[in-house]
């Protein structure tokens, strides 16, 4: 007798339940209220930020575009140039080197250029220029100092230490008479031997500095005479105060007839030249 055997059937899973479980969400669930809120803020915050910014930027380029209009308007115009410090310079020499005149922009005056065109002015030694708002320029020079003549054509040329021709006159100007002659023009300089005795009657201090009536530059190099005949012999610039101090150690100690000419070339062995009558 065969027996039957009954299948026995494997109970079948349950399919997936396609909702979510509670508490739980999806892709499209809305976010809730406060993170909501917190993001607008957010976002809120980001947009200020930038207005900010770009109102700040437009309030800069208003104000870059209102300056360059105010420094170039009328209101900031060159109304007046002055000038202070020109004695020998006439203030309309000043005025037509600078180059500066009323009306021109404050902002627009070059300051550099128009100095280097007044120191190109014979008697100006040094010169400073500066704006004064709200519309004035000042032009401050300082000038040179003539401290010999040389002979120049007819006339006589005022020279400065450095052998500068600083300006052209006709009656001798009571100061130091430099052997020679030169054709330079005012603002030029002499030759090696005048520039190198304007610099030796330049340095001359105390003593017989107010005495001197003449200088010339010979082999022996610079001389210098003196008011009462005496022909000081300094040779070039160096030592000039032992040099002067010696000089007049062996005056004091001789008579004018006795010597005319001091050689100071080494200040501490003076060698006095006799004979004639210095006075």
């Amino acid at each position: 007798m065969s027996a039957t055997r009954t299948p026995t059937r494997t109970p079948s899973r349950a399919p997936a339940d396609p909702s979510p479980r509670t508490g739980s969400r999806g892709p499209d669930t809305a976010p809730h209220p406060r993170m909501r809120a917190r993001q607008v803020e957010v976002a809120r915050r980001a947009g200020r930020r930038r207005l900010r910014r770009l109102t700040a930027l437009l309030a800069v380029a208003c104000l870059a575009v209102w300056v360059g209009v105010l420094l170039r308007s009328p209101v900031l115009d060159v109304d007046r140039v002055q000038v202070d410090g020109a004695r020998h310079t006439p203030t309309d020499a000043v005025l037509d080197a600078a180059g500066i005149e009323a009306g021109d922009a404050m902002v627009g005056v070059d300051l550099d250029t128009a100095g280097h065109r007044v120191a190109d002015l014979p008697w100006v030694d040094e010169v400073v220029v500066r704006r004064r708002w709200p519309g004035t320029v000042r032009i401050v020079v300082t000038e040179r100092e003539a401290v010999a003549v040389v002979a120049h054509g007819g006339g006589w040329a005022l020279v400065d230490p450095e052998g500068r021709v600083l300006a052209l006159s006709g009656p001798r100007p009571a100061l130091p008479l430099i052997d020679g002659s030169t054709d330079v023009a005012p603002g030029e300089r002499l030759d090696a031997d005048g520039r190198e005795a304007a610099a030796v009657v330049a340095g001359l201090a105390g003593g017989f500095a107010d005495e001197v009536a003449g200088a010339t530059v010979s082999e022996e190099g610079v001389e210098v005479v003196l008011a009462d005949g005496y022909v000081v012999v300094l040779g070039d610039e160096s030592d000039l105060d032992d040099k002067v101090a010696s000089a007049e150690a062996v005056r004091e100690q001789v008579d004018p007839t006795d010597g005319c000419r001091i050689d100071v070339r080494v200040p501490r062995a003076p060698v006095l030249t006799a004979g004639g009558d210095c006075a």
